[in-house]
């Protein structure tokens, strides 16, 4: 196999010099042929230093834009000129750690070398996880998995309708019979309308379990969110309501994974601001054949972290029975131990919009 790294760049030529360092030691690993095709989306500054510090470690093309074109038009410029069959297209500010590519490479033989197939992207400040893979659902974007430390996702390989193309391999060809990326979008959505693409077409999009990739993130600075609710809403416009049936799907296969209940009754304490908190909740309990004793809506309370005992009374934290508490993030509740020191046994779980399922245990540890 041969491949192409598409990296566009903006900003910060130190996350740039660390990206290519990393790909340097870690190709090392592999006995793939590659090139580096870096496309410098911002004509003011200058990339020359630092590409003579890599041209003879790595095969390295230089492609300058005459203005800042955006993600998707500097992809596109750089797919133009790639010389391989198979494409990576990787944000600068991502930083390979080990046998990645390998990992990768494998996942896209499993789908007969013909659909996207993205790393798994794991934050680097935090070690956790930017998402797992992409749905939507309503007006609602959904992160599967977002913000899980990598031993807590699944251990598998997983398809989804969406991906990030922040680490993403395909064959050039694929990309071009899609009609690249559509340059409209400046700096997002442009992956998801892509991958989106392929995903109608009947091409797989996969994410690579073992192929992980540790990710800064902001290095763009405004530019990164100049017109963002404009490309949402271009996105939405294009593709409407046919992802909510295909997101529902991807959220009941993960939901009906979930093996920590024994009871078939329990308490459900909503606590998302989402529009359609109830459909998640109603989705969890028809697929466990639950029983809603009690339903606690307590929307609109705040974005960030929640006190349950600001909410619920201490009669409803001795109750028997377990308690599912819906959030729009996990750590929106992380910081309640009084309350759930008063819940141990009792087998409560708390699901946010993500997918994320996590039962609080007797030591005080999510699993």
């Amino acid at each position: 196999m041969n491949i192409s790294f598409i990296i566009t760049f903006y900003n910060n030529k130190n996350i740039l010099h660390t990206c290519l360092n990393a790909l340097s030691e870690t190709l090392r690993y592999t006995q793939v042929q590659t090139e580096v095709v870096i496309v410098n989306d911002n004509p003011h500054l200058d990339l020359s230093s630092t590409i003579n510090v890599y041209k003879s470690i790595l095969d390295l093309k230089l492609v300058s834009m005459n203005k800042n074109s955006g993600y998707s038009a500097a992809c596109n410029e750089g797919v133009k000129v790639a010389k391989y069959d198979f494409i990576l297209l990787m944000d600068c500010d991502i930083i390979p750690h080990g046998h990645w590519l390998d990992a990768m490479i494998r996942t896209l033989h499993d789908i007969g070398d013909n659909g996207c197939v993205s790393a798994t992207i794991v934050d680097m400040l935090t070690n956790k996880t930017y998402g797992y893979g992409f749905g939507i659902y309503g007006v609602d974007t959904i992160h599967f998995f977002q913000n899980r430390e990598i031993s807590f996702c699944p251990n598998e390989d997983m398809d989804f309708p969406i991906l990030s193309s922040g680490c993403m391999i395909m064959p050039k060809k694929l990309y071009f019979d899609i009609g690249g990326q559509d340059s409209i979008y400046l700096n997002a959505f442009n992956d998801f309308d892509f991958t989106y693409s392929c995903f109608k077409r009947n091409h797989p999009n996969r994410m690579s379990r073992n192929a992980i990739v540790f990710h800064r993130g902001c290095v763009a600075g405004n530019v990164r969110t100049n017109f963002y609710a404009d490309s949402k809403a271009y996105f939405f416009r294009k593709f409407g309501s046919e992802l909510d049936a295909i997101t529902k799907e991807t959220l009941l296969k993960i939901y009906k994974k979930y093996n920590g209940l024994n009871n078939s009754t329990i308490i459900a304490v909503n606590f998302s601001n989402s529009l359609y908190r109830n459909i998640y909740v109603d989705m969890f309990t028809d697929i466990h054949k639950l029983e809603i004793l009690q339903n606690y809506d307590l929307k609109n309370i705040g974005m960030n972290k929640i006190i349950i005992n600001d909410y619920l009374t201490l009669d409803v934290c001795r109750l028997d029975i377990p308690i599912l508490y819906f959030v729009d993030e996990y750590a929106f509740l992380e910081d309640n131990y009084f309350w759930f020191s008063n819940r141990k046994n009792k087998k409560d779980f708390i699901i946010d919009r993500h997918a994320n399922i996590l039962q609080v245990n007797t030591n005080w540890n999510w699993q």
